[in-house]
């Protein structure tokens, strides 16, 4: 759920979007957010609006940077991806984190891809259809066609997510 931010933390929101949220826009963003199809006139019966408050809302929320995008949430088992792994990968001399990034962003079974501190520098989230699936990915796509090293890797199976 989305909430009220305290006071420092809605001052860096405001500078950085030019657009200050109120408890509106909180309620529009949280029914968006369970379900990004919801139309307009039940946003505004939910949050007992008028539909014109609603589209202007929505409107400078996009133009003020707050809402980026609206994407579908796909379950992945569903498609046949049964396996997820998260994966700590170490870089090569000749490999810079920008050129690892570039080369992982276009490998479509990666869905996440962190920069983080300590002695792996990327840490990435991956879909696979199983164990077999998962290790050509690691070994054929990531680290045999690239600067990187497989440092860490832990599979996982999702039990709750929001």
């Amino acid at each position: 759920m989305f909430r009220k931010l305290g006071r420092p933390q809605q001052v860096l929101a405001q500078e950085k979007y030019k657009y200050k949220v109120d408890d509106i826009d909180f309620k529009i963003l949280n029914i968006l957010k369970s379900d990004a199809r919801t139309s307009i006139k039940a946003i505004a019966a939910k949050c007992n609006v008028s539909r014109g408050l609603v589209y202007k809302r929505l409107y400078m929320m996009r133009k003020g940077g707050v809402i980026t995008r609206t994407t579908c949430c796909v379950d992945l088992q569903k498609i046949g991806y049964n396996t997820y792994a998260s994966v700590d990968i170490r870089l090569k001399n000749n490999c810079t984190i920008e050129n690892a990034v570039e080369i992982l962003k276009n490998i479509p079974e990666v869905m996440e891809i962190d920069i983080i501190t300590g002695s792996t520098p990327i840490s990435i989230r991956l879909c696979a259809a199983d164990i077999m699936n998962l290790e050509e990915i690691l070994y054929e796509k990531i680290q045999m066609t690239s600067g990187m090293i497989i440092h860490n890797c832990r599979t996982f199976v999702p039990y709750y997510r929001k």
